[in-house]
């Protein structure tokens, strides 16, 4: 999506909306000079690896299923 600098300005909310379905290119005096981009969608270009938390609380992460096993403690007599 291309929008004005004014048409920008005048809906923001818009824009913002948009740009978590593609990036909104701003122009300003008809030259492309910013663009728009959700969140996720930087990180990716920064080529930055998720946060445990971020990853956990990915949508598509309800349908995973993890098995952890106990971990066996075992208690030993300490020198003073």
């Amino acid at each position: 999506m291309i929008v004005t600098a004014r048409e920008f300005n005048q809906r923001t909310t818009y824009a913002q909306r948009q740009s978590q379905v593609e990036p909104v290119f701003i122009t300003n005096r008809g030259n492309l000079e910013y663009v728009l981009l959700n969140y996720q969608e930087y990180m990716n270009l920064l080529g930055k690896k998720k946060t445990l938390l971020e990853a956990l609380t990915c949508p598509q992460c309800d349908e995973i299923e993890v098995d952890f096993k106990r971990a066996e403690i075992v208690e030993r007599e300490i020198d003073f």
